[in-house]
């Protein structure tokens, strides 16, 4: 699958499943109110109190930790003239201008290699 084609929000929603995949209460939603595609991922207790919420593709307080359990390696790199980040583990590899989403990409195609 060609992740990068993919939004945030998206890429965001499949890191969750997998990373949540275990726990009842997982909800995903778009912040609707101001029209920006965030990805609020989040789960919640029997009280339907938020416990926790993700944005893997932009925050790193949220990405990082995926980052450092899976040892993937973030470069800044220049591709064809422009810059971007290229994020790798083995032989996968994703390439963004954000750092975040490069490294999500590549854990998404971990995962698929992990089931194949």
């Amino acid at each position: 699958m060609d992740y990068s084609q993919l939004s945030d929000f998206e890429i965001n929603k499949r890191v969750a499943e997998i990373i949540y995949k275990d726990r009842d209460g997982l909800f995903v939603a778009r912040n609707l109110p101001s029209r920006e595609e965030v990805t609020i991922v989040a789960e919640v207790n029997s009280e339907d109190i938020c416990i926790a919420a993700a944005d893997y593709c932009n925050k790193w307080s949220d990405g990082g930790p995926v980052i450092e359990k899976n040892l993937i390696r973030i470069t800044p790199m220049t591709i064809g003239g422009s810059y971007a980040w290229v994020c790798s583990r083995d032989i996968y590899a994703g390439t963004s201008l954000k750092p975040l989403r490069a490294a999500m990409i590549v854990f998404l195609m971990m995962q698929d290699a992990k089931h194949a």
